[in-house]
């Protein structure tokens, strides 16, 4: 395993990457991908940024059928049924465009036993995660009550913050499972050039989360765009736990960062 790097609390764990010209965010929904990948972009504007590639309805169809000139229809079907060759497919179009890729994959997007998790491993993994998992479990329940994953219109997250109800139960077995992932997500890329991001460490600006690609990826970063760097996404959440859920007492002892 290779020297952490320093950035603030961001664990990088460098182990040579050479000249690798694909790259996965592993993480999971409400964990803030969308966020780091959208800033990457701004300060990498070469890259080619997927969003979901294994899944059906993902939302990088049309940018990766212009990429590897296939129809959207192909590659959503590939996505779920042969995602060994999409990810082929994917990589040799990378080394032949001389392009580097990155490309988000939720934990639970394939099988535990899948090939695939050995070859994602070739390439540079970003493990984007949360600490406080009790966040990310309001999050998504904000998200399904008010119909809203994101949005670059601050005027629809007014009613993000209205009290909510939290099952205990639920929230712990979604904690659970989450610990469980990042955990077997350590474990799986241990040998890999892995690189470990919370969350909690970038979302305070995007010249915060600019630094953590800078951090990853060097010196090829634009520094141009570095003084009026702009996420395009809008925050939704804006007040504390305790100020939005309602039940809050019963959930207090799961407000808490987890390692």
């Amino acid at each position: 395993m290779g020297r952490p790097g320093d950035f603030g609390h961001v664990c990088i764990c460098i182990v040579g990457s050479g000249m690798l010209r694909t790259t996965v965010l592993l993480s999971a929904s409400r964990f803030g991908g969308s966020y780091f990948l959208d800033i990457l972009g701004r300060v990498r504007p070469d890259d080619l940024v997927l969003q979901d590639i294994f899944r059906r309805g993902g939302a990088s169809l049309g940018p990766l059928s212009e990429f590897l000139g296939l129809p959207q229809s192909e590659i959503g079907e590939m996505a779920t049924a042969d995602p060994m060759q999409l990810w082929q497919l994917i990589r040799a179009a990378s080394a032949r465009e001389s392009r580097h890729v990155i490309a988000k994959v939720y934990y639970y997007h394939l099988p535990r036993d899948s090939a695939l998790w050995s070859e994602l491993s070739g390439s540079r993994v970003v493990h984007m995660i949360r600490r406080n998992l009790l966040e990310a479990y309001l999050s998504r329940m904000q998200a399904e009550q008010n119909k809203l994953w994101q949005t670059n219109d601050a005027s629809k997250v007014k009613d993000m913050n209205s009290l909510i109800d939290i099952d205990p139960k639920k929230a712990q077995r979604f904690i659970t499972e989450r610990r469980e992932q990042i955990s077997w997500a350590r474990r799986r890329f241990s040998a890999a050039d892995y690189h470990e991001i919370a969350y909690e460490d970038v979302a305070a600006g995007p010249m915060r989360c600019k630094r953590a690609v800078k951090q990853i990826f060097g010196d090829d970063v634009q520094s141009a765009v570095s003084a009026s760097i702009k996420s395009g996404r809008v925050r939704l959440k804006r007040f504390s736990n305790a100020d939005v859920i309602r039940n809050y007492g019963e959930v207090v002892h799961l407000d808490r960062p987890y390692s």
